[in-house]
């Protein structure tokens, strides 16, 4: 026969090739499964960071804003775009010091074998920021550093509240407590005062109602002539007092009066003795003063 009645067959195994195929394909399959989850999983964590009632701030390792949420950029009266690139300092000076301390936990990083469990805290400060309008406002923020398998690369997460007009509250119910206290203060004084007078007047009653019942003791079984003798003594002994007098006044006049008993007493002897009834002359002196209030 002639070559060209012959036939040629060329068999090849092909099973490996399929199989490498069909893996890869699965592969594919699952890496558009992976990356169809990560981006509903990176649009639902945006979508919950741009709702979020607080400031949030995503930073480069060396300070710089990467993003700002929706009430970040509210209350400080910034734009996203203004915002992007720049320093977290735009936002304040004070900053500075959370960013000291975050460079401090970077420092860490490098040195770090097991970033499934970071070694530093998240940074807690409260700073005076200001907005784009010049108004001041005090945020409390909490920062951390999120650790990346890129050793040379990471991002810097920064959480702020506005904390104004809860420390403007403070402050009121502060001084409000100051004032109270201070009101209290002097009411109570006032009370321990008052507390004292009250004291003072119960023991001077007590002691007139002592010195009356002494007296009246002492004349309840004297009548007559001897009533007001026996009662100048009683009066004198019951008020301690060196003298003591009755006496009537005298029609029309202030200048003297009729001594009906007197008692008296010598202060260096200790004598006592009763003093004759008699006119007295009491010009100008501390009788006459009684008779005309009277």
């Amino acid at each position: 026969t002639t070559s060209s009645d012959r036939l040629w067959l060329y068999l090849a195994n092909t099973t490996a090739k399929k199989q490498v195929e069909e893996q890869l394909e699965q592969e594919i399959t699952q890496a558009k499964s992976l990356l169809g989850e990560l981006s509903l999983t990176r649009n639902y964590l945006y979508q919950i960071i741009t709702e979020m009632a607080d400031l949030v701030f995503v930073l480069t390792q060396d300070g710089q804003i990467v993003s700002a949420n929706q009430a970040a950029q509210k209350l400080l009266g910034y734009d996203e775009a203004e915002l992007m690139g720049q320093p977290l300092t735009t936002i304040g000076a004070d900053t500075a010091a959370l960013l000291t301390l975050l460079a401090a936990d970077l420092e860490i990083i490098p040195n770090f074998d097991t970033p499934n469990e970071p070694p530093f805290s998240t940074q807690h400060l409260d700073l005076t920021c200001q907005t784009k309008s010049g108004e001041h406002r005090l945020l409390s923020f909490s920062c951390a550093v999120i650790h990346s398998e890129l050793r040379d690369l990471h991002t810097v997460v920064c959480v702020g509240r506005d904390i104004t007009r809860d420390k403007a509250k403070e402050a009121a119910n502060a001084r409000k407590t100051n004032a109270l206290a201070k009101k209290v203060g002097i009411q109570n004084a006032q009370l321990k005062q008052t507390i004292s007078q009250l004291e003072a007047e119960i023991n001077e009653r007590q002691q007139a109602e002592a010195t009356l019942q002494n007296i009246v003791a002492g004349t309840a079984a004297v009548t007559g002539d001897d009533f007001f003798p026996a009662l100048v003594r009683h009066l004198a002994l019951a008020l301690g007092v060196r003298c003591a007098l009755v006496s009537e006044k005298i029609a029309h006049t202030t200048a003297t009066v009729n001594l009906l008993a007197g008692w008296s007493s010598n202060r260096q002897t200790g004598e006592q003795f009763l003093v004759e009834s008699k006119e007295l002359n009491v010009a100008g002196k501390p009788c006459q003063k009684v008779m005309q209030d009277a």
